[in-house]
């Protein structure tokens, strides 16, 4: 928008949840388009159906997906003014198969946008991604990049149960929705894109070292920037926390903890009043955001009774938060933006992950670049556990981990922001016509071309005929040497025989 492009968001009605956060943020240049969405998505009732069940959850994921399709595609009025507006690209989310079908039936050229970094094998048949099983820990498997073999045999079941059963195909609904308005939808979850390019939030400061094509590229943390001036009531509150010793340094017992359990995750009952415990244990400021509606059934924020260093807010501005001089400590669920705030402003992080999206896996990534620690959520809900409370501590008092959180910062920060290169990408993909120049040739052949299996087995095969013919005349030296012998003594036999006879 500050190059001056004009700017609209499609939104769900419904979207009560995204609607909220995008009131706390508004662009002047950005227009925002609903639709007549389901009402059961998008609202607390809706968020709280998760079960932290991989497998319950996915469906949920798929059927959510699909109401929305549905209302979408039923809102003519919604889509004579998107065909209207004549729009000469489509950012769209690239988890989903409904933004390929929006772009299919709008006649507009896309750029897919990855708000965090790219995993795999779930993204790998779309972008003709090279899937190095044996180094590149596959999505769920939770596993370093160095692996054992019992590791790299575990990798592989993961890559089998992604690829070949989670990944396997659209359900017949969602392809009978996209025939009944005339279109063959890719049966695959998540088809190859025609996009020109990928944007992908993740940057190779936290992400494990993988081959890319050229049409994807990490441009870095979208969110993560430089820090705005807090709200008064927070700069007052965190200001008083901060102890400057000689040369400006915070001794390593003062300062203050965030916590911050994102937009989309919600706790029981138990494992919140276990948080409290845990925070209030600490007995050093504590900022946590944690609003009346995130709370479970009748539970209320006054039942927690927290004492004055613990403050409790309905919303922070996360990014500013953490890069104030007083936070010392990141309490967080796990999520990609979050993951990514920490390391831009140095913080380190205590991960408390739900079974749902990449929060395991940005665990994982903290803990394998040694600025975090992870504590399971059931442990909050264990009685007089401090799990949460040691771990804080933990990091707080060991300098490697801010140590190893400033490296990690230094990493990400480079010349142009996320942003910047992001703008450029959008902007040349309209320049070109979203010409899809940079698609590499992997999605046209078969696996065993990609290895060059045939390519081996016929130089094999040369190899082996080559070998048959030698060996088949070597073999043959020995009866040729004794048949030439017999026939030597053959001809002397009969030249004696002559010479007998002409006597």
């Amino acid at each position: 928008m500050k190059r001056g492009h004009n700017f609209t968001m499609l939104m769900s009605s419904g979207d009560e949840l995204g609607q909220a956060r995008l009131a706390r943020k508004p662009f002047d240049a950005l227009r925002k388009l609903n639709f007549s969405g389901p009402p059961d998505v998008g609202t607390e009732t809706w968020l709280r159906q998760l079960k932290r069940d991989p497998v319950k959850d996915f469906e949920w994921i798929r059927q959510t997906g699909l109401s929305l399709a549905r209302s979408l595609l039923a809102d003519k009025e919604c889509f004579a003014a998107l065909k209207a507006d004549n729009y000469d690209l489509i950012l769209r989310d690239t988890i989903g198969w409904q933004t390929q079908l929006l772009s299919k039936m709008l006649e507009v050229p896309e750029v897919d946008i990855l708000t965090a970094g790219v995993a795999l094998p779930l993204l790998g048949p779309r972008y003709s991604i090279p899937n190095r099983i044996a180094y590149i820990p596959q999505m769920g498997s939770l596993l370093p990049s160095v692996m054992t073999f019992k590791q790299r045999l575990q990798n592989y079941a993961w890559y089998l149960l992604f690829r070949y059963a989670i990944m396997a195909g659209k359900s017949t609904e969602e392809r009978q929705l996209a025939e009944s308005y005339g279109y063959d939808l890719d049966s695959s979850w998540l088809p190859r894109s025609t996009a020109p390019a990928l944007i992908a939030g993740g940057d190779w400061a936290l992400e494990y070292p993988m081959p890319l094509p050229p049409k994807v590229q990490l441009v870095g943390p979208l969110l993560a920037s430089p820090a705005k001036p807090l709200p008064q009531a927070f700069q007052t509150f965190l200001d008083e926390t901060v102890v400057q010793r000689p040369g400006g340094v915070l001794h390593q017992q003062e300062g203050a903890v965030f916590a911050s359990m994102g937009t989309a995750v919600r706790f029981f009952e138990s494992e919140i009043r276990g948080m409290a415990a845990n925070l209030v244990a600490l007995e050093r400021p504590v900022l946590w955001k944690l609003p009346q509606s995130e709370l479970p059934g009748t539970m209320t924020l006054k039942s927690l009774d927290l004492p004055s260093h613990v403050r409790n807010i309905d919303w922070a501005p996360q990014n500013d938060v953490l890069a104030h001089p007083a936070i010392r400590a990141f309490v967080t669920h796990g999520g990609a933006n979050s993951l990514y705030e920490a390391a831009y402003h140095a913080v380190p992080i205590v991960t408390v992950p739900q079974q749902m999206a990449d929060q395991r896996e940005n665990a994982r990534k903290a803990e394998y670049h040694g600025f975090g620690m992870t504590v399971p959520i059931d442990a909050l809900s264990v009685p007089d556990d401090m799990s949460l409370r040691d771990a804080i501590q933990q990091v707080i008092g060991n300098p490697s981990f801010q140590a190893n959180a400033t490296k990690v910062q230094r990493r990400l920060k480079k010349s142009r922001t996320p942003a910047e290169q992001a703008a450029e990408i959008i902007e040349h993909a309209m320049q070109t016509g979203a010409e899809d120049y940079m698609e590499t040739r992997d999605h046209l052949f078969s696996w065993w071309q990609l290895s060059m299996l045939d390519v081996q087995l016929f130089l094999l095969a040369m190899v082996a005929a080559v070998l048959l013919m030698v060996g088949g005349a070597l073999w043959n030296v020995p009866r040729l040497i004794r048949g030439s012998r017999s026939l030597i003594r053959s001809l002397l036999s009969s030249r004696h025989g002559l010479k007998a006879k002409a006597a």
